[in-house]
């Protein structure tokens, strides 16, 4: 299923997993077994790797300093590209989210001299030298040749990763007939990622039938991240006209069936199929798989309507739920969720409109903006409700980690304004982070009842302790 507020969602990077065995048969190196030399040191060119566990690039530890921190996307990263791209052994630029936001870029030739150009040219900004054994134009030209050369059918996706000094090739599952495939690549600088094959759906028709449900029709139109329910016969002629369907109406047994629609989504890369109707608890749900190995899905949101009969013998006692899934719906779409305030197992019972409709307190909530917690990513310049830890030993020095930097005052008393709100530990403050400026670092802003504690990025010589 698509996430809404991104558009889509791209396939997880699988660890290898049980495929390491079949990675040694192959003549495949897992990672696992592989320790580079030094931190950052690019993986063996004699080996084919699981990407997920390649060691990032970076420089030594010496070439980063406290300052600056960014907080937003405020890089110098056009300046730093115009500036080394052409120079000889190039070997691509990245943000490292790790070392307060800086830039990253590679060489594989004249890195001593590149790092003192780059402290004359970006004196004021984080800009950090890394070695490479691949320049950009190499990265490139074997993802090309992946591409045109390698196991037809294998291969999702692949594209060079400059930060991992590799192609990441994503296999359209970890066979061990597609890891053998790879041979040809092993002296490459490759990783590769995939599914394994017990996570791959199986392609298929649509089923038009399950225990206890049949399948009244399916289109892609309608809306999406929507369910509904029909128990009478106006009803469900106005519940096939809300999911989009076209053509007649079919026959619905509404003495021991009921309708419900689930408006799915689904990217244009990545057709789904609804393969079963289950009742976990008190939600009816449906099972809606995306068949075969399609790799990375494109972002687009496209809808696909599911009418089904469901045996009332099959619902939960009400009330109940109907969602897309057995998990609630994700944050922004509350409307995914209907609610029946109903009990209509017993059969030829019938729901009146005013007890079929959307979850009130889901609403309320998607309506209030979800407190951020330490971990997570705020825009600067707004206003943002915040879940602090107070902590027994350290009150409030540490707020925590926002955009990938790790938040301490200087003040680190719990206010006593604030001693009230303190609930199981937390207290909820609003928080607003400012980006750098020319005469001064980010900062961060905690306030609740009318007092503020000013926050700044933890420096390499701050306390480890709290």
């Amino acid at each position: 299923m698509m996430n809404p507020e991104s558009g889509g969602k791209m396939r997880d990077r699988k660890r290898l997993g049980a495929t390491m065995a079949i990675l040694t048969t192959a003549g495949l190196t897992a990672c696992g077994a592989i320790q580079p030399e030094t931190p950052g040191a690019p993986p063996p060119d004699d080996s084919i790797v699981a990407c997920e566990d390649v060691t990032p690039l970076r420089a030594p530890d010496e070439n980063y300093r406290d300052d600056p921190v960014y907080v937003g996307n405020d890089q110098p990263v056009e300046e730093v590209r115009a500036w080394a791209q052409d120079l000889p052994g190039y070997a691509g630029i990245w943000i490292d989210r790790e070392h307060n936001g800086w830039v990253s870029v590679a060489f594989t030739q004249d890195v001593a001299e590149r790092r003192t150009e780059v402290a004359d040219e970006f004196s004021d900004e984080g800009v950090a030298v890394v070695e490479a054994l691949h320049t950009e134009e190499q990265l490139a030209d074997l993802a090309e040749r992946v591409r045109t050369e390698g196991p037809e059918g294998a291969v999702s996706s692949l594209a060079p990763e400059p930060q991992l000094g590799v192609v990441a090739v994503e296999l359209s599952v970890l066979s061990e007939e597609n890891l053998q495939a790879m041979e040809e690549f092993v002296d490459e600088p490759l990783c590769v990622s995939g599914p394994e094959p017990e996570e791959v759906v199986e392609p298929g028709e649509q089923p038009t039938e399950g225990e206890q449900w049949r399948l009244l029709g399916e289109e892609q139109t309608g809306e999406v991240y929507r369910t509904g329910v029909a128990t009478t016969e106006s009803q469900y002629a106005d519940l096939w006209e809300q999911a989009g369907m076209s053509g007649e109406v079919p026959a619905l047994d509404l003495e021991s069936e009921i309708a419900v629609w689930f408006g799915a989504v689904y990217g244009s890369s990545c057709p789904i199929r609804l393969d079963d109707v289950v009742a976990t608890g008190r939600v009816l749900h449906a099972e809606i798989v995306v068949p075969g190995s399609p790799g990375a899905c494109t972002e687009d949101a496209n809808p696909h309507a599911f009418v089904v009969a469901v045996q009332r013998e099959a619902l939960p006692e009400g009330p109940f739920h109907v969602q897309l899934s057995a998990e609630d719906p994700p944050a922004g779409v509350p409307e995914e969720r209907t609610v029946v305030s109903a009990d209509l197992s017993t059969p030829g019972s019938t729901a009146t409109a005013d007890q079929i409709g959307t979850d009130p307190d889901l609403i309320d909530a998607a309506d209030e903006q979800a407190p951020a917690r330490s971990g997570d990513t705020i825009e600067p310049g707004r206003v943002w409700p915040y879940r602090l830890v107070v902590n027994e030993a350290c009150d409030i020095r540490r707020l925590g980690r926002l955009n990938d930097v790790d938040w301490v005052t200087d003040d680190p008393t719990l206010p006593a304004a604030w001693a009230p709100l303190v609930t199981g530990g937390e207290v909820e403050v609003e928080v607003i982070l400012t980006e750098r400026t020319e005469a001064a670092g980010p900062t961060l802003e905690a306030s609740a009842e009318g007092t503020t504690v000013e926050y700044r990025p933890m420096r390499s010589d701050d306390p480890a302790t709290c």
